[in-house]
């Protein structure tokens, strides 16, 4: 009935655990994983697709303006402005969650933001 099963090493760790302790170390799209107890200490990584999900739906969904609901858009703009990749996409992402809907808060706010990380700040005024 094991999910998963891999070999890990363990490790002396640098302070004493009176209990199982769990620790979640996030690293952009994925994880390393620590349980601590005692004085020993295993790690290991987690990998993720999201990177790759989230790039054919902005191809297949987005980029072909197949979808019509502005917050995807504006979703999929802050994702790209946190990943600090692919800001002009970002900026042609925000820009039609605007077009969609002139009252979109978080996309207008976003579209800032974005122009500020560019620093094109007469842009991000206007």
């Amino acid at each position: 009935m094991d999910v998963a099963r891999f070999v890990v090493i363990p490790a002396e760790s640098g302070r004493f655990y009176e209990t199982l302790n769990f620790d979640i170390e996030i690293i952009p799209n994925n994880a390393r994983i620590f349980l601590s107890w005692e004085n020993v200490q295993v790690s290991f990584d987690i990998e993720t697709s999201t990177d790759i999900e989230i790039e054919e739906f902005i191809k297949q969904e987005l980029d072909t303006r197949k979808n019509k609901d502005s917050d995807i858009y504006a979703g999929a703009a802050e994702y790209l402005f946190f990943q600090g990749n692919n800001l002009m996409e970002a900026i042609d992402l925000a820009s039609y969650a605007i077009e969609i809907n002139q009252n979109n808060g978080w996309a207008i706010s976003l579209k800032i933001k974005i122009y500020e990380r560019m620093k094109l700040y007469t842009k991000a005024i206007a």
